[in-house]
């Protein structure tokens, strides 16, 4: 196992496990500022798959850092912004 599958499956796991967290958070306190946290683990989620197909498929070299993960990167810290600085 490369050190990029490695991180990226820990990627995956700890994104889906506190996008979990924050749903169950979100259900209990119904905050919108947890609503946009958890938006933001799913986006991390979403992209940690991405990153694994790449590299189960061996096109890690080809990817590259391709425009649609910026823009999701991009997301993610709007929505963690929104968290933060939403009243």
């Amino acid at each position: 196992m490369t050190i990029e599958a490695f991180l990226t499956i820990l990627l995956a796991g700890l994104s889906f496990l506190l996008f979990v967290v924050s749903i169950l958070s979100y259900r209990r306190v119904k905050s919108v500022k947890i609503l946009f946290v958890s938006i933001a683990f799913l986006l991390f989620f979403i992209k940690a798959l991405v990153l694994l197909v790449s590299v189960i498929s061996n096109t890690w070299d080809d990817f590259g850092m391709r425009w649609e993960l910026l823009l999701l990167d991009v997301i993610v810290i709007v929505m963690l912004y929104l968290s933060i600085a939403r009243k």
